[in-house]
């Protein structure tokens, strides 16, 4: 098995202890966080991944961190990476949930996690840089 592939066996496992009202089979998550302009943030590290944030050109698609690591700042720091990362792209603005109907739900509650960063309330959040 592939590096790419045990990072998106180690992302689908923390999505799905995350949110299990989603019931989404590792190839149905697989197509909906990846394409050729999505990029995975790992905390700590690949290895040892316990939360993750998946961007997608100026879009943060999904910031996820595994239940018992959660309320902790490691979602606050996966944001600025992410926010980070895609501004390090070229991009001035960021858009949270992704394009195509695609989702941000990387916090229990989206709405009150980002009511604690820069982003303003909105159903689909958009920050300039």
């Amino acid at each position: 098995m592939c590096r790419t592939e045990i990072l998106i066996d180690k992302t689908y496992e923390i999505f799905s202890r995350c949110y299990p009202q989603f019931k989404f089979t590792r190839k149905r998550f697989e197509s909906l966080i990846i394409s050729s302009d999505s990029h995975i943030i790992s905390y700590p590290d690949e290895e040892n991944l316990i939360g993750f944030a998946i961007t997608e050109g100026p879009s943060i698609m999904l910031i996820c961190v595994a239940p018992d690591y959660q309320r902790q700042g490691i979602g606050a720091n996966l944001l600025a990476e992410a926010e980070k990362y895609v501004k390090d792209q070229g991009f001035d603005k960021i858009y949270t949930g992704g394009v195509s109907s695609k989702f941000l739900i990387g916090a229990g509650l989206p709405q009150l996690f980002l009511k604690r960063t820069a982003f303003p309330l909105l159903v689909a959040a958009t920050k300039c840089l």
